[in-house]
């Protein structure tokens, strides 16, 4: 015997397309929480004021390129006499300082190398591929570049740098260590200068 599907309709449990819809609104909910994860991650990733990566990210960025048998070179930039800007100029014109000095470390830096925020006015370069020579003229070009630009500010502005390259064996802390202490040698000598 024929059976006419229409026959079957009225057969069928209201429940069955209550559950096909709800299975459809709950695949649109999982959708909508990875596109919700992946926003989250990138502004995580990247510093609210500068618009470069934030502390956290360059910090797994280097751990990743740490394990790579490629040279690493690190550059550890800081605005000079930041914390006197902010003192006479308040926290609005200094946070301008961070936002045109992260544009020039932008303008000169390629695309491929990571650059961010570590703290305050301090910026962190990872290299990938790069002797120390070569880090210390990314390093000076973005000095030259921070000295000749004009900022929105009354004041000539200048950044101090300390240079390094990744020797194996030693930890993130130390690496850092070292060209931190590159960067405060540099400011300690007057400031607007890179040391390797």
């Amino acid at each position: 015997t024929f059976i006419s599907i229409y026959a079957l309709i009225p057969r069928l449990k209201p429940w069955a397309f209550t559950l096909d819809s709800s299975v459809t609104e709950e695949e649109e909910e999982k959708q909508q929480l990875k596109v919700t994860n992946k926003n989250l991650k990138s502004k995580m990733k990247t510093d609210p004021l500068t618009q470069l990566y934030a502390r956290q990210a360059l910090l797994l960025e280097l751990a990743k390129l740490r394990g790579t048998s490629e040279p690493l070179s690190l550059v550890m930039l800081r605005v000079d006499d930041y914390a006197r800007y902010e003192e006479e100029l308040g926290v609005v014109l200094t946070e301008d300082i961070l936002k045109a000095t992260s544009e020039l470390i932008q303008g000169v830096v390629r695309k491929d190398y990571v650059a961010g925020r570590y703290r305050e006015s301090v910026f962190m370069i990872l290299l990938e591929n790069e002797t120390e020579e070569e880090a210390y003229a990314i390093a000076e070009a973005i000095r030259y570049q921070v000295l000749n630009n004009v900022y929105p500010v009354p004041r000539r502005i200048t950044v101090s740098a300390g240079v390094v390259t990744y020797n194996h064996g030693d930890t993130i802390s130390e690496f850092i260590q070292k060209a931190t202490k590159k960067m405060i040698a540099a400011q300690r000598n007057g400031g607007n200068q890179t040391i390797k």
